[in-house]
C-alpha cells in the first residue's frame, strides 16, 4: 500500500479567504519547496496565529492553491509567531486528533 503523504508541505493560509466553495486560499509564495503540490494532495495550512488544518487541494492558479480543510484536524494556539518565545506556553504540546477520511 502506497502512503497517501508523499511529503509534509505546509503553507501560509489567510483562514478569512474562504471562497465560495467554502475551500481556503494558501499562497506558494514562500513555500519551502519549488515542487509544487498536486491535486487531491492533503497540505497543512497554517496562519501566523498558530492555527493550523488539513486541506486537500483542488485547484491551483499561479501561486493560489485552493484546499477544502478537514476541519476535524484544525488546531489553534494562543501563541503569535510575532510574540517572542518566553514562558511555558511557548512549549506545550497538546495530542492531535486522528484525521479519519472516508471516500
Amino acid at each position: 500500500m502506497t502512503n497517501p503523504v508523499r511529503r509534509e508541505l505546509s503553507l501560509w493560509a489567510d483562514f478569512n479567504s474562504m471562497d465560495a466553495g467554502r475551500r481556503i486560499k494558501a499562497s506558494l509564495r514562500f513555500a519551502p519547496s519549488a515542487e509544487l503540490p498536486t491535486i487531491g494532495e492533503w497540505i497543512r495550512l497554517h496562519d501566523d496565529e498558530g492555527n493550523a488544518v488539513m486541506g486537500q487541494v483542488e485547484e491551483i492558479e499561479g501561486l493560489v492553491v485552493h484546499a477544502r480543510p478537514e476541519m476535524a484536524t484544525w488546531s489553534f494556539s494562543e501563541l503569535s509567531l510575532d510574540q517572542p518565545f518566553v514562558g511555558p506556553l511557548a512549549f506545550r504540546v497538546d495530542k492531535q486528533q486522528d484525521v479519519v477520511r472516508t471516500q
